[in-house]
């Protein structure tokens, strides 16, 4: 059992990376002990750490000395609904099973975690209960093994048949979904597929028996980064969860995490991911083979009496080519409260052997991505 003491500690050290709250650690109210080493944190919509007055989300679990998530866990919404449950290892990674729910309570997918990885087999559901996908997961493939339209109607069996629906094209913060539709041959893609983002075209991908032969942007006009065979955007079928958000333990301010401005400056989020995600796919995919690992990129902006975003600069030695199209995304989708004056868009990219990525972003009004 861990000191109550010792687990204050660590959390004050998470909470003091963040600049924001150096001045509040003292009155912040972020967790609440339980018994021992299990407590709940509180998380915002946005899956941030936050202070209880304005969580959305509580997640009921124990906390090692670590300073990571171990043992059983609950994350429940402000309904009391389960969202998530699961177990971590004592090393705080992802191990033994896992289950997602609807905000009706009704099962949104499930399977095992080994060692922090998916495992095996994950059932998928719709949201009224009916079955989606099966997918088979080893330590050299994913496979789609059984697939069914909304109606119920079985499209694919045995790793057979034809593909219409949502894909992890890749892990952005995005909410609105890509789908794709292609053949399905022993559990792989096959042949031509296509696929959209929103009301555009995204990609059109030729695969042989899985392995992709060629894909391409059709809205890209740059021929560099038209063109790609080096990895695959469709080729994906195990959905993205929320959990790595969680484990971040990123603070956010209770008023700019609920966004708590005058109907006058808000804005469509969902529009400006989906400028963002396609500007971003444009940028990264020429340049996949030339990185590996973590990489982050931070744009500061100043906000005018009006709340319009102006005079964009890249604070980050990684992204100097990106920051003309990103603030692009800023200026055209986005407003804030003119209270704050400077802001920042923090991006971080995860590159992997040099062949695949996925990205996240969050807004903040201070200059470190935490």
């Amino acid at each position: 059992m861990m000191p109550i003491k010792n687990f204050i500690l660590i959390i004050t050290i998470l909470l003091l990376q963040n600049p924001i709250i150096l001045a509040q650690t003292d009155s912040l109210n972020v967790y609440e002990i339980i018994e021992g080493d299990s407590m709940k944190m509180y998380f915002n919509k946005n899956l941030f750490l936050v202070e209880k007055e304005c969580c959305k989300y509580t997640r009921y679990t124990k906390f090692s000395e670590e300073g990571v998530f171990y043992g059983y866990f609950e994350d429940i919404n402000e309904n009391n609904k389960l969202l998530g449950r699961g177990y971590y290892n004592n090393k705080g990674q992802k191990d033994g099973y896992f289950e997602i729910f609807y905000s009706n309570g009704q099962t949104q997918n499930k399977g095992f975690y080994k060692n922090d990885k998916p495992s095996g087999e994950w059932e998928y559901f719709y949201e009224n209960g009916m079955p989606e996908k099966t997918v088979i997961i080893t330590d050299k493939d994913t496979l789609l093994k059984t697939f069914y339209d909304k109606k119920g109607k079985l499209k694919i069996f045995e790793g057979n048949g034809m593909f219409k629906g949502i894909v992890s094209a890749y892990y952005g913060y995005s909410t609105t979904p890509i789908y794709a539709k292609g053949e399905i041959k022993n559990g792989k893609p096959n042949g031509k597929w296509t696929s959209t983002f929103g009301d555009m075209d995204f990609c059109i991908e030729e695969f042989d028996s899985g392995k992709l032969v060629k894909g391409i942007f059709p809205n890209i006009t740059i021929k560099t980064n038209k063109e790609y065979s080096n990895k695959s955007f469709l080729n994906n079928f195990f959905g993205k969860n929320y959990f790595e958000q969680i484990e971040q333990l990123t603070f956010q301010d209770c008023k700019f995490s609920n966004n708590e401005t005058t109907n006058k400056y808000k804005f469509d989020y969902n529009k400006f991911e989906s400028d963002l995600s396609n500007r971003i796919t444009q940028l990264v995919t020429s340049r996949l083979n030339s990185n590996v690992g973590d990489k982050y990129v931070s744009i500061q902006f100043k906000i005018d009496d009006e709340g319009k975003p102006y005079s964009f600069n890249i604070i980050t030695p990684f992204g100097q080519s990106f920051v003309d199209a990103i603030s692009i995304s800023i200026a055209n989708f986005t407003k804030f409260d003119p209270i704050y004056k400077i802001m920042y868009l923090h991006l971080k990219f995860e590159f992997s052997d040099g062949q695949t990525y996925g990205w996240s972003y969050h807004f903040s009004t201070e200059p470190t991505y935490d």
